[in-house]
């Protein structure tokens, strides 16, 4: 006793800025506890601890420095005893140094900071109900500590602290808890094998995440209810879920390395997010799950090799997904139930399915590259989707659309697959402006009313467009060059083939068994046949340029056609009605207007009975002259006597079994038809 009096006299004498006061439990030195000597320290001293176990609750109100020191025996334990280890209620109090335990009580923490600007570092708490507790004021600074406790290992429910370097791991709850508070950082710390959060933000805005690792938790990093917060350069494996943005908006996720988790980031309610420059590479399920998130940016990420896809949007609108790497899963972008949402700029190789749209409406899909899939882009029970200006190369199909109505796929490249675009049941899509090139087969549209295929381009495409049991098609100013088969149309009827260009092809156009079908303004050349009608009945050929051809035009089992104004030239037959070894009659045609010019056999015509001039007279122009008059063909090479100077011969051309009554003497375009055509 005479000592510690001696020892408080001396304290007493020596001026109190900056004092150093020893505690050792052995009782040789100032004090054998902590409380003891604060209760004598001031503002400004230090307090040094020595090796020991230490059981008391220590509430620090005084602007002091408490470090432990290994005296030989390890630092010092301060065991709690179900209550708080140290209590901080004083501004700037600095604590370092401890083992802290058995803060175990509903509530308790190692250390509970209740004042501002506190420096917590070098500590081990554990055994505790939460590890580190910042309730007080702002601008506390933790550092390099380690925890492992029942709840929480770092509770900062308090504004502007630095968590920093700190391992925080096998805590029940969160590693790092950041609770109603806004502007905090967390940086460097291992938050791992914790069961519930590595860290987590609850209510908590404006907060900085940076260069954490985060391993086998069940939740990586968790913002809840927070926003404004910025998660950047951490490192997080192993986790079901690597970052977890719930009811949460306006943050940053960029620059993370998360792998091996089941999703890398996933968006659960949750708005206006950013996700950029992230390595979410194989992943057990997804990259990005975007689940009734909307509004979101999802850009230039590392999507590639998670095990079912990289990219998957539910429920979800308006979100932007452009410039990601993605690849090497069975689909990257999978979108189901979503809509208004766009995927842009994206690149995409090796997998099953590119792009997927289920059930989803008013997506655009543009300017993607996609390679080496086994579909490119897959559109399923969803309407008006746009799908333009992608690249597709060696997909085995490049786009499809399965009953999907309403799709616009436009400007795209696709090359070097089995198939370019296939639809089936999607009635009213529209392809428009697409560049298709070296593939088995180019469009195929099935059962898909009012399609409409408009200045696509096809080169080295053997079978080019087929319209198969399809109403209401229109194909128009397209370019084929090479095909087999340019534009062929089966089982269809009250349809429109227009304005195209075939050079090349085996055959150009083929109608089989269509009906009501128009067929007009086309170019073919080169060919074997042009235009041919194969139990086809009445369609409307006019207008339409065939040269050079075996067969210019061919009618094989076709009734009741009308054919007029076409110019039929250079082919070495030029209209066979019932061409071959056993000839099939095609009867009851109207054939006029045509112009006939140095074909080999202008007309092959043995069984056939057809008519071959206008039904009624038309009113024309010719020569500057008015007339009146049922109007036939333009053969060339026939020749006879005009009195009149109407324009048509007098005498009738012979043609299969009947007779052209009316010739043409100069070719239909030397006439200007007023009526009656």
């Amino acid at each position: 006793m005479r000592l510690m009096l001696c020892a408080i006299m001396l304290l007493l004498l020596i001026p109190s800025e900056g004092r150093l006061i020893k505690v050792d439990d052995d009782g040789v030195a100032d004090f054998a506890s902590i409380q003891a000597a604060l209760a004598l320290a001031e503002d400004g001293d230090t307090i040094e601890v020595l090796s020991g176990v230490y059981a008391e609750s220590v509430n620090i109100t005084k602007s002091v420095s408490v470090r432990g020191v290994d005296s030989g025996e390890g630092i010092p334990v301060l065991d709690g005893g179900g209550l708080d280890g140290f209590v901080l209620s004083s501004e700037g109090v600095s604590v370092s140094r401890f083992i802290i335990m058995n803060a175990s009580g509903w509530g308790a923490a190692g250390i509970r900071v209740l004042s501002e600007g506190a420096m917590i570092s070098g500590c081990n708490v554990s055994d505790s109900f939460a590890g580190i507790l910042l309730l007080g004021g702002n601008g506390s600074v933790v550092d390099s500590n380690i925890t492992e406790c029942h709840f929480a290992g770092i509770v900062a429910a308090s504004p502007h602290n630095t968590v920093r370097m700190n391992r925080v791991y096998e805590n029940n709850n969160a590693g790092i808890l950041l609770l109603r508070s806004r502007g905090n950082l967390v940086d460097g710390n291992n938050a791992s094998f914790n069961l519930g959060s590595g860290i987590k933000a609850y209510r908590s805005d404006d907060c900085v995440i940076r260069n954490n690792t985060a391993d086998t938790n069940d939740y990586g990093i968790v913002l809840s209810e927070s926003h404004g917060c910025a998660v950047e350069g951490n490192i997080l494996e192993n986790n079901d879920y690597g970052v977890y943005p719930y009811l949460s908006s306006e943050n940053l996720i960029s620059r993370n390395t998360a792998r091996t988790n089941d999703y890398a980031v996933y968006l659960y309610t949750a708005w206006n997010n950013s996700i950029t420059g992230n390595d979410l590479r194989m992943n057990d399920a997804y990259g990005v799950m975007i689940y009734y998130s909307d509004n979101n940016t999802i850009s230039s990420n590392d999507l590639r090799s998670n095990d079912i896809g990289g990219l998957s949007v539910r429920g979800s609108r308006n979100n932007i997904i452009s410039g990601n790497v993605m690849g090497d899963s069975p689909h990257s972008i999978h979108m189901e139930g979503a809509d208004l949402n766009i995927a842009e700029g994206n690149r995409i190789s090796g997998g099953e399915t590119g792009v997927i749209l289920e059930r989803s409406m008013n997506n655009s899909i543009t300017g993607n590259t996609i390679s080496d899939e086994l579909t490119g882009i897959l559109i399923s029970s969803g309407s008006r989707n746009l799908v333009a200006g992608n690249n597709l190369t060696g997909c085995r199909l490049g786009v499809q659309a399965n009953a999907s109505s309403g799709s616009i796929i436009s400007a795209n490249t696709i090359e070097g697959g089995d198939l370019c675009v296939h639809l089936i049941r999607s009635p009213n899509s529209r392809l428009e402006g697409n560049t298709l090139r070296q593939s088995s087969s180019g469009v195929i549209a099935e059962m898909s009313d009012g399609i409409q295929a408009i200045e696509n381009s096809f080169e080295g495409v053997p079978q080019a467009i087929l319209i198969d049991n399809s109403p209401g098609f229109r194909t128009v100013n397209s370019t084929i060059t090479g095909a087999d088969v340019a534009i062929l149309v089966n089982a269809s009827e009250r349809g429109a083939v227009y304005g195209n260009t075939m050079k090349n092809a085996v055959e150009g156009i083929r109608l089989h068994a269509a009906y009501d079908t128009e067929i007009a303004g086309n170019l073919v050349t080169d060919s074997k046949s042009g235009i041919r009608l194969d139990g086809s009945n009445g369609n409307r050929i006019e207008r339409n340029n065939v040269s050079r051809c075996s067969s210019g035009i061919v009618l094989s089992r076709s009734w009741k056609n009308l054919l007029r104004m076409n110019s039929i030239s250079y082919n070495t037959n030029g209209l066979a009605l019932d061409e071959g070894m056993y000839p099939i009659e095609s009867s009851e045609n109207q054939i006029y207007l045509n112009s006939f010019v140095q074909n080999r056999n202008d007309v092959v015509s043995y069984i056939s009975s057809n008519s071959w001039s206008s039904p009624t007279a038309i009113r024309y122009v010719y020569r500057g002259r008015s007339f009146e008059s049922r109007m036939g063909n333009y053969w060339h090479g026939f020749e006879g006597d005009d009195r009149n100077s109407d324009g048509i011969l007098d005498r009738g051309k012979s043609v299969g079994l009947e007779d052209d009554p009316y010739p043409l003497a100069e070719p239909p375009e030397r006439y200007t038809l007023l009526a009656g055509i």
